[in-house]
């Protein structure tokens, strides 16, 4: 009886074994170098074969530097990379994927992002893949503790793609319009009619934050106000937060080439931010305002500076 029952059993054993080595077989039947390699090509042909190419976001840290950029991945190896930024419109880099200890894409440095690199410095040319969909890439490029973390998003881009890139370069110049201009005078204020005090203009482009200092409430009460503004390519930045002076809610401003102005559009309030001759306010007086945020004068000199103030005194009209 037990010789019936091995013969019956033993087949049926060696029959699945073999299924077993069989399945085996099938999930190692290519090495890990074949498995990474494969991988890469699949990534390369996938970038290259994007009709429209591919919109790319990059940024740094907590900020929201708004930086579009389309690439158009090609054979050999190459990239055309265009952004809004003067002198990098539109230009072709080498690229490369490969897989060290993860996937990583790297660009040449001098292509657009040694722009970045330079104005940020808190970027690389080596991104880590972080995660993936059918049409989208996010990359991480991992650096020091004193620079941070940097990103690298591309999505497939559709039809729109230059219509995108234009509105993109407009938007770009407003926000360089919002950006103080060194060859201007040294005030940017913000006017509001029926205020009889201006205020201290200030942009950081790299939150697209609008920052104003001044006496909200009248007086010698000063203060900050600070928001983040949605800039429109048609020159019109709406407030995220409503600006509130005195008895006025201000929300969006428009850029007026004209006079070199952002201009309130709300109804019923008028007033601009321009580059303005006087200081936003003088309180009391000039000197006054000055000395109240720790600036001195000098009352004495000696016999060389003595001699020049003298000088200048006798020769200058209302010294």
């Amino acid at each position: 009886m037990k010789k019936h029952i091995i013969r019956y059993f033993l087949p049926m054993l060696l029959l699945m074994g073999a299924c077993q080595n069989n399945e085996v077989d099938k999930v190692f039947v290519d090495s890990p170098e074949e498995r990474t390699n494969k991988k890469v090509e699949e990534m390369s042909a996938n970038l290259i074969n994007s009709e429209y190419g591919w919109i790319a976001d990059y940024y740094f840290g907590d900020s929201i530097l708004n930086t579009p950029l389309k690439l158009q991945f090609k054979e050999n190896e190459r990239v055309v990379i265009e952004s809004v930024f003067e002198g990098y419109e539109k230009k072709e880099s080498n690229y490369k994927i490969k897989y060290a200890q993860q996937l990583d894409l790297t660009f040449d440095t001098y292509s657009v992002l040694a722009y970045l690199v330079e104005d940020t410095r808190a970027a690389d040319f080596r991104w880590e893949l972080e995660s993936e969909t059918e049409d989208s890439y996010k990359f991480i490029s991992r650096a020091d503790i004193y620079e941070g973390q940097s990103y690298f998003t591309i999505t497939k881009a559709g039809a729109n793609a230059n219509e995108l890139m234009a509105e993109q370069r407009k938007i770009h110049e407003v926000r360089k319009r919002l950006e103080n201009d060194p060859k201007k005078s040294f005030f940017r204020n913000l006017r509001v009619e029926g205020f009889r005090f201006g205020f201290r203009f200030d942009f950081n482009r790299y939150t697209d934050q609008m920052r104003l200092f001044g006496p909200f409430n009248g007086g010698d009460n000063y203060s900050y106000f600070v928001s983040k503004v949605d800039i429109k390519p048609d020159g019109k930045i709406l407030l995220e937060e409503p600006l509130k002076i005195a008895n006025k809610t201000i929300t969006e401003f428009a850029y007026n080439a004209d006079t070199d102005a952002f201009e309130i559009t709300n109804n019923g309030v008028t007033g601009k931010i321009f580059y303005d001759t006087e200081p936003y306010s003088t309180r009391s007086g000039l000197s006054d305002f000055f000395l109240g945020f720790g600036f001195s004068y000098a009352d004495a000199y000696g016999p060389k500076a003595g001699s020049l103030s003298e000088k200048m005194i006798a020769e200058v009209p209302g010294i």
